[in-house]
């Protein structure tokens, strides 16, 4: 942090270092108390607890409440895909991943498979990592 301060003579200067000093020599004012503020009561209802026991006695019937909604499949997708493929083909020293997109699609390029295609091919891609 810079601090720079301009005066139009030494005599303003004088002035202002002295007023500085004065004000740093005086006695601090007296600090104000602090004071809380007062507690509001918690109010606990049944509502919370009520749900959160038919969740654990009926966990099948939660989950059927939330159905989880499967990520829509992007070009960034393909990107994941691509890096996993990369990395078969590094830890192989083989051109596995071609190989793999064949088997799995039937096309020839990942750029030509589409996009519904990708999870099974990722899933595939992960499996053959993982084996590795």
């Amino acid at each position: 942090m810079t601090i720079q301060l301009t005066f139009d003579s030494f005599d303003d200067y004088y002035a202002g270092i002295r007023k500085l000093a004065d004000s740093m020599m005086q006695e601090p004012a007296a600090e104000t108390e602090f004071v809380p503020e007062p507690e509001k009561p918690i109010v606990i209802t049944e509502e919370p607890a009520e749900k959160a026991l038919e969740a654990v006695q009926e966990p099948e019937k939660a989950e059927q409440k939330e159905p989880k909604a499967e990520p829509a499949v992007t070009e960034d997708f393909r990107v994941e895909v691509r890096r996993i493929l990369s990395r078969i083909n590094k830890t192989t020293g083989t051109k596995l991943a071609s190989k793999l997109i064949k088997e799995v699609t039937g096309k020839e390029r990942l750029t030509e498979v589409a996009l519904e295609d990708l999870p099974a091919l990722m899933e595939k891609a992960k499996e053959v990592l993982d084996a590795q």
